[in-house]
């Protein structure tokens, strides 16, 4: 009896020990799983603050693009000649620029469009009104006779991706379903009525269209 009491001791006492070593590795676990959490929630703002500045840097270049159509290549074009001539043909003054290039058509027999890269948002936007005022006086686009070229001059935002959700807006607006398409901010917006106090509808993807088909 008193072996057996002596063992009953030793076991309950192995048995609280372990019992308190659990104990302190679940705590230890839930602290780990509590650390793990809190930087998997850490991580994940971070990726949250990384996409939202590439995704600024991203619209502050787009704002400062803009898209020109219906000059005809020609081997060895000086692109940027080309431009100040056709603002000064609209009795504008043109910025200073960082860039303009040709993009390559996607189709064969076509111009590719030009992208022009100016040094700021004010700038594109300057240079868009003044394009904008002389399509309002004038009623027709900027024609290129005047420097030697055949065809008319055009100047869009440069939207990137989003320049097939404006064109295919403007083709729903010549179908009659939209009122107005254009751009604000480097995003498609649409209007459904002659209402300009109305709100306008941003357009996001396609499927944000479909409801004016």
């Amino acid at each position: 009896m008193e072996l057996e009491n002596k063992l009953t001791k030793r076991f309950e006492e192995e048995i609280s020990l372990l019992a308190a070593a659990v104990a302190e590795s679940s705590t230890h676990i839930s602290a780990l799983k509590e650390r793990l959490e809190k930087s998997e929630s850490e991580i994940e703002c971070l990726k949250a603050e990384l996409a939202k500045g590439v995704q600024q840097r991203s619209t502050a270049d787009i704002a400062a693009d803009a898209v020109a159509f219906g000059v005809p290549y020609k081997e060895g074009e000086n692109l940027k000649s080309i431009f100040n001539q056709v603002c000064l043909s609209v009795d504008f003054l043109a910025p200073q620029i960082r860039d303009i290039f040709r993009t390559r058509p996607s189709r064969a027999g076509l111009n590719g469009a030009i992208v022009i890269k100016f040094h700021s948002p004010l700038d594109r936007n300057r240079t868009l009104r003044a394009f904008g005022d002389y399509r309002r006086r004038m009623k027709s686009a900027v024609p290129l006779q005047t420097l030697g070229i055949q065809g008319n001059f055009h100047l869009l935002e440069g939207l990137g991706k989003e320049n097939r959700l404006l064109q295919a807006a403007i083709k729903l607006r010549r179908e009659g379903k939209l009122q107005s398409a254009f751009t604000l901010r480097g995003c498609v917006h649409v209007r459904s009525t002659n209402d300009k106090a109305s709100q306008p509808t941003k357009i996001l993807c396609e499927d944000d269209l479909e409801q004016f088909r």
